[in-house]
């Protein structure tokens, strides 16, 4: 209502902070619902009052409906910091630690950055730790996505020829002509090396190609 070198300080600090700021200026809009209060401090993380001197004019009003807030936030056990304009005595409510009052907008800017610093950190630390949730959740779906193939090569020549054949030197002594002999396990490529040689050479009209795969058990 009183715009004070310490709110401006405090305005301009909580506006660089990464978090999201909802900020009751009473310059813009004298009166809030309590639905609005009640959501908007539910919804919050941290809450700051910032009070004006007794002294000033309108401040009886502005100041009681800012206490009902704040013990609003405090009844949500939200993370909360009340600042006071000058040395005037506080309600006992109000006393002790959730209090701090103020001589200048040096002492306003002091206890602002030593509350909001933690704040600021877990906020970032939650940003980071949803990320790599978020790279992780993305990795599995592309996994899930990824297909290495049947492990029998005859279900699905199609995809084999054209899409993922890896050429090797077997298959390249084949198409050359040389004999060959392969001797491997089941699914080391014996069958997909021939699949792949019988597509390659059929391409060539003057080629006969017979293609069979002998198993010796």
């Amino acid at each position: 209502m009183h715009e004070n070198e310490a709110g401006i300080r405090i305005s301009n600090r909580i506006k660089e902070s990464p978090c999201k700021i909802i900020i009751d200026d009473p310059k813009e809009t004298s009166v809030q619902t309590l639905t609005w209060y009640g959501v908007q401090v539910w919804q919050s993380r941290g809450f700051i009052c910032h009070l004006t001197d007794p002294s000033r004019e309108g401040s009886r009003l502005q100041t009681a409906r800012y206490a009902f807030v704040s013990g609003m936030a405090l009844g949500f056990e939200k993370e909360m910091i009340i600042l006071g304009e000058g040395n005037f005595l506080a309600p006992i409510d109000y006393r002790d630690d959730l209090l701090k009052p103020y001589n200048n907008a040096f002492d306003a800017s002091e206890y602002i950055d030593e509350w909001l610093v933690p704040i600021e950190d877990r906020f970032r630390e939650e940003i980071r730790d949803q990320k790599k949730y978020l790279e992780k959740a993305k990795l599995k779906t592309e996994l899930r996505s990824i297909r290495f193939g049947e492990h029998v090569a005859e279900n699905e020549v199609n995809d084999l020829i054209d899409n993922y054949f890896i050429e090797t030197s077997a298959y390249e002594n084949a198409l050359q002509g040389s004999k060959n002999i392969y001797v491997g396990r089941k699914g080391t490529g014996k069958t997909a090396n021939l699949l792949k040689v019988h597509s390659t050479l059929s391409k060539e009209k003057n080629n006969l190609v017979s293609c069979q795969s002998c198993k010796v058990g």
